[in-house]
């Protein structure tokens, strides 16, 4: 659950802090005010792209932060996986620089925007002005009834998906064996490939044997001064006539003499007794690397020669061991697809047709589990539109039968009738505002049921209402503060009225430039800012009185609920 915003520097908000309580918020203010401003703050927050005009004029930087409570446990696990203690709340912080550029963290620690983006998608939804004409494209439609039915389909689709992706490469090994080469273009092609086998096969090269040989290369080019190095040091390890080790064994001898009268003697000559077998076998190590390592200039020859095969095969065929092993498989596969093309065709187009048959098996489950979903959401759809005074409502969700593709061979339509009579439309040609704004919220109401994302924000849904629409969509949005957090912008004093909290957005001059600022409003400012809503500026005792009665009217609703 969302429980404050801090806003700095963005646009129009020099500093801005809110406190929004769990329930329907509703947020008010003129146009222009900045009332959206906040929505695309929130929405940089949730992972939107950041746009330098962001940053307030004048400043190196935007800042908006979010502070959660509440998590739900999956989220909490998700984030523990990646290194974050939520500690009880996830505290969300993007800053905006003035070139564009932007930091994303989560309880202080930075985070790529793509963790940002995945974590916060099931925390917090904003459903804004454009979401009606995303809706109209058969692909978003068609995922609103996946997510809807996910409990049902999400089985079936993974299965269809993991079929699809095979049939897919299929596809692929069939289409690079039917490329229309004549046998001349072959035999060149195989020529290639052959020199290429045999040219990584004579190499023989191992797995760290480029590391081990510019080391060896590193030893011999600098083996004089490595030898003098080991002799001096074992020269004042253990040959010297004031050698270390002669040294540590006086110091132990002294020490031991006392080690019955101190424990610090005891500790200390316990300590340099390690030190001195310590230093003995470093001696003797050293001592056999003088002797065993002898320097060979045919010896850095053959090595020097060997780097440069390596190199020049890594830089060739991908640039290190593992690529270069990955791209002689390849070469091995595609000998053998070549030499064996005719037969490997005729067994592809045989298990093509044999997938295609499962494939389809798998597509028409879930088709049949999709349509299952489709006329549940159809008859509560009805049912949630009733109670949006739209009783004649005819909503129907058609299915269209296409290729196969990685969502199924399912595409659908959302066919819609408003008025008694008249035939459903596609919903793109759905023209009236108002009704159109009530069916997204009906059906948003419906989807957030069968998700866990416990925040909503509508950014204006009472486009094109009025009246006792608008009272019905204030009432509906109500509802659902029943059970989600749910922020709302309006410019409609009925919607305004059924909020539990009422925060206003105010644009206010200070020092020569403009401030936004929020302000959250007692039950006498309500009043005021609603009647002001009805009426406009001129407030006059009536208009007080009655948006004094809505408000009483609408909040004892939601007590009532």
């Amino acid at each position: 659950m969302l429980k404050e915003i801090y806003i700095e520097n963005f646009a129009l908000i020099s500093q801005l802090h809110i406190d929004i309580n769990r329930g329907f918020t509703v947020i008010t203010g003129e146009t222009g005010s900045g009332k959206s401003i906040i929505i695309d703050a929130i929405s940089l927050c949730l992972g939107r792209r950041g746009s330098k005009e962001f940053v307030r004029h004048g400043e190196d930087k935007a800042i908006i932060e979010l502070r959660l409570e509440n998590l739900p446990k999956k989220i909490e696990k998700e984030l523990s996986e990646i290194g974050i203690d939520t500690d009880g709340q996830l505290i969300v912080t993007r800053e905006l620089q003035k070139d564009g550029s932007s930091v994303s963290r989560m309880n202080r620690r930075m985070v790529p925007v793509s963790v940002l983006k995945s974590v916060m998608m099931d925390l917090i939804t904003i459903h804004g002005q454009n979401e009606y004409e995303s809706i109209t494209q058969t692909d978003k439609q068609l995922q609103l009834l996946d997510n809807f039915g996910k409990s049902h389909i999400q089985g079936r689709k993974q299965e269809y998906s993991k079929l699809y992706t095979e049939y897919m490469e299929l596809l692929q090994r069939i289409d690079k064996l039917s490329e229309h080469k004549d046998s001349g273009q072959l035999t060149r092609e195989l020529d290639l490939l052959y020199y290429q086998r045999d040219e990584i096969e004579s190499a023989m090269i191992q797995d760290g044997e480029l590391e081990k040989l510019e080391e060896e290369k590193r030893k011999l080019l600098h083996f004089e001064k490595i030898q003098d190095s080991f002799n001096e040091v074992y020269s004042l390890l253990s040959k010297n006539e004031q050698n270390a080790m002669n040294q540590l064994n006086e110091s132990i001898s002294i020490l031991s003499s006392v080690e019955p009268y101190s424990n610090f003697a005891l500790n200390c000559r316990e300590v340099l007794q390690e030190a001195y077998y310590m230093v003995e076998d470093i001696s003797v190590e050293l001592g056999r690397c003088m002797v065993a390592d002898s320097y060979d200039e045919e010896q850095l020859d053959d090595v020097i020669s060997r780097l440069d095969l390596l190199t020049r095969l890594y830089r060739k065929y991908g640039g290190d061991y593992h690529k270069t092993k990955q791209y002689y498989e390849e070469v091995c596969d595609r000998i053998y697809e070549i030499e064996k093309r005719e037969d490997l065709l005729k067994d592809y187009l045989v298990q093509r047709e044999k997938l295609e048959h499962r494939l389809l098996q798998y597509a028409k489950i879930l088709q049949s589990e999709r349509k299952k979903v489709a006329s549940s959401l159809e008859k509560r759809m009805i049912k949630e539109l009733s109670t949006l005074n739209l009783k004649n409502t005819k909503y129907e969700i058609r299915f269209f039968e296409k290729s196969f593709s990685d969502s199924g061979i399912d595409e659908i339509s959302f066919f819609i009738s408003f008025n008694t009579g008249e035939e459903p439309k596609p919903f793109h040609k759905i023209a009236s505002g108002g009704e159109i704004s009530r069916f997204m919220l009906a059906l948003k109401n419906i989807i957030s049921t069968t998700d866990e994302i416990d925040t909503m924000i509508f950014d204006e849904i009472d486009t094109g209402v009025s009246g006792v629409a608008a009272n019905q969509i204030g009432e509906k949005l109500q509802e659902i503060g029943q059970y989600k957090q749910v922020l709302c912008i309006t410019h409609l004093p009925q919607i305004a009225s059924f909020g539990a909290q009422h925060l206003l957005v105010a644009k206010e001059e200070s020092r020569g430039s403009m401030n936004t600022h929020i302000y959250a409003l007692t039950k006498e400012d309500r009043i005021r800012e609603i009647a002001k809503m009805t009426v406009g500026e001129n407030v006059t005792p009536i208009s007080l009185e009655n948006a004094s009665e809505l408000l009483h009217k609408n909040q004892k609703e939601r007590e009532l609920q």
